[in-house]
């Protein structure tokens, strides 16, 4: 890595630990006895299981996105890749700005491993609708159970769910024929472009 590039992963790197550093103070200068009050019921294994999880979580979104990035010429080692997601990620779940930050971030920090912006950008989205597909299965299995339980939504409100999964099942199609279907996606932008026009 180049020293230019270096530094500029050290400014980013201090900005987000300086953004946590405030926002953990700001926490803590407010509110300390309900802090306290929390901290004294946090249970160990708690802490190592949630951790634990974030970890996966962070490396699920970089192996993800790797997949993705693999598809193109360009290689980067993956200590190296590991560091620019996890910080792109983190701005993204700080600032909230629907994903454009963490985007912005990660084009920012690969622009300086020699990858080009027309490359960054599509995989960023490309991936946020792989991830948008998974979310959806989730829903859907998150309609499945109130559909079996209606003890939680009344026998009168099945229709709303009804509706609802519909609507989803609906959302998936979308997204996969504007992944998959060259036609459609080049019918979709030619309707969002004369959209735009009007």
């Amino acid at each position: 890595m180049s020293q230019s590039n270096r530094k500029a992963l050290v400014i980013i790197s201090l900005f987000v630990v300086g953004i946590m550093v405030l926002a953990l103070g700001t926490a803590f200068f407010t509110d300390i006895p309900r802090l306290f009050n929390v901290l004294r019921n946090i249970h160990g294994e708690q802490v190592i299981y949630a951790l634990i999880c974030t970890a996966t979580a962070y490396l699920a979104f970089t192996l993800s996105f790797n997949g993705l990035f693999l598809m193109t010429p360009y290689r980067i080692p993956f200590n190296r890749f590991f560091s620019i997601m996890f910080i792109s990620y983190t701005i993204n779940f700080i600032i909230s700005s629907g994903g454009w930050a963490g985007i912005a971030i990660r084009s920012f920090l690969l622009k300086h491993e020699k990858v080009p912006y027309s490359v960054t950008v599509p995989l960023s989205f490309a991936q946020n609708m792989v991830f948008n597909l998974v979310l959806s299965c989730v829903c859907f299995g998150g309609l499945f159970y109130l559909h079996d339980h209606p003890e939680f939504i009344g026998g009168s409100r099945e229709v709303i769910v009804l509706v609802f999964m519909l609507g989803l099942l609906g959302l998936v199609v979308l997204m996969l024929l504007l992944f998959f279907h060259t036609g459609f996606r080049k019918w979709a932008l030619r309707q969002m472009i004369k959209a735009g026009d009007l």
